[in-house]
């Protein structure tokens, strides 16, 4: 074979598509652990989410290996495949790191936030005040809440102008997706996080750092509490 064929882009085609078909999966399945369709603890396998997602065997493997490394699911050998369960232990971990990264980046998103984030940020607010409490309840989206929440907070990160910080916060992105829905309500709730959110935005308009901190810390303290609250209803324990 001639060098020149080995460089043929059309020969590139076919790894396109097992890439392509290795990220539907991957979505795919994050979807259903995000959206809780599959539960922490639950059993699955590569078989039984080939066969529910109409997707072939191969990218499914690659994707739950891929999700197996991001702590997503855990794989037990000839035991079977589970959806990673959201301890208390596993969620106070993940609010600490959420409190440094917020706390660090606040003075400083405060001081660098643009007039375009605020907009962004604005748009997030009705978003999530339309699909937790403003639309009638058949109509709501938890996903788009979902997202919106995220990205909320992502632009406070990014604000801040650290790209290491930025990183390490990604990170985090799959888990706090995943106990945000464990912390997700309709009522009274909803309206007082949705204020939360309204004080977080209001001290970047104002651009002052300390309020932000603190609006922040009152927000993630909250939603922590709402976290350690489901949990302990899902495994049928008292409340702290």
């Amino acid at each position: 074979m001639r060098m020149t064929d080995s460089l043929n882009p059309a020969g590139a085609a076919p790894r396109d598509e097992s890439r392509a078909a290795s990220k539907k999966a991957y979505d795919a399945i994050l979807d259903l652990i995000v959206r809780q369709a599959l539960r922490p603890g639950q059993a699955t396998s590569v078989t039984v989410l080939s066969n529910q997602l109409g997707i072939g065997r191969t990218p499914v493997k690659e994707a739950v290996t891929r999700l197996s490394a991001e702590n997503v699911l855990t794989v037990k050998g000839r035991r079977g495949t589970y959806v990673a369960d959201v301890g208390e232990e596993d969620m106070r971990h993940i609010f600490a790191l959420r409190r440094l990264f917020e706390g660090y980046a606040a003075p400083l998103a405060a001081r660098n936030i643009t007039a375009a984030s605020l907009r962004e940020m604005e748009e997030l607010l009705e978003v999530m005040a339309d699909e937790s409490y403003r639309r009638p309840a058949g109509t709501r989206s938890l996903p788009q809440f979902v997202n919106s929440d995220v990205k909320f907070h992502d632009i406070i990160i990014e604000a801040a102008g650290n790209p290491y910080l930025y990183a390490q916060h990604c990170a985090l992105h799959l888990h706090q997706q995943i106990v945000t829905y464990l912390s997700h309500s309709d009522g009274q709730d909803s309206h007082a996080r949705q204020q939360e959110h309204e004080n977080i935005h209001q001290a970047l308009v104002d651009r002052d750092g300390e309020a932000l901190r603190n609006a922040l810390a009152t927000h993630t303290q909250s939603v922590e509490n709402k976290i350690v609250t489901a949990i302990h209803e899902r495994r049928g324990q008292p409340s702290s």
